[in-house]
């Protein structure tokens, strides 16, 4: 297994009280939450009103905060990849019974789908899934209640909405895998378009 430098969870020093209070003295407002276009107008603007300030709040602040916590962000890489080496965190695992044969096409759906159930109810949480299927654009997202998108879901809600279809179907249907069940065809489909919606979801599926 290659070794990866990870960096422990920490609170950025580019926003920091210091920072912000720096950026405030330039005329640089302090956005809790963009769109992606939005954070890229912010970055050109505060660029352009004070470009030293910016640079110092985010760029070097960042950098130092990177050299200084670099010692402890190695020994805690060292622990992850030894924790990492120790358990399956690089395989799928359907949790199917050790000592039987399966099957390809049996094993590709159902370690999928066990994965997905494994990611929403222990990696993310029931609780944040919930919560993440009610966001909105609002003035949090630096929305205002004239924009068209104000009050809608965001791509995260929408992420989390279809995670839950897919979730929800798999909880309510893997059992079916293992009986002789009549209309076998039918599942099969149901179980081939669900393989295809998670897909292509599997961009949202991180934590």
């Amino acid at each position: 297994m290659a070794f990866k430098f990870h960096k422990r969870t920490r609170n950025y020093w580019s926003l920091s009280k210091l920072a912000i209070k720096l950026r405030e003295a330039v005329g640089i407002t302090n956005p809790k939450a963009l769109t992606m276009e939005g954070w890229a107008e912010y970055k050109r603007a505060s660029k352009a009103k004070a470009p030293f300030t910016y640079w110092l709040t985010k760029r070097f602040f960042n950098k130092a905060q990177n050299f200084i916590l670099c010692p402890s962000d190695l020994i805690y890489s060292i622990r992850i990849y030894f924790k990492n080496s120790k358990g399956n965190t690089h395989v799928l695992d359907g949790g199917l019974e050790k000592g039987q044969w399966y099957d390809l096409t049996y094993r590709i759906p159902y370690c999928l789908f066990s994965e997905l159930e494994k990611f929403i109810e222990k990696e993310k949480g029931l609780e944040t899934h919930e919560w993440e299927k009610t966001l909105v654009f609002n003035e949090d997202w630096g929305v205002k209640p004239d924009d068209e998108k104000y009050g809608k879901l965001t791509p995260q809600a929408l992420a989390a909405i279809e995670q839950d279809d897919v979730y929800s179907w798999w909880k309510e249907n893997k059992v079916k895998k293992d009986v002789d069940f009549e209309n076998e065809d039918k599942y099969l489909e149901q179980e081939e378009g669900m393989l295809i919606r998670l897909i292509k979801i599997r961009g949202s599926l991180w934590s």
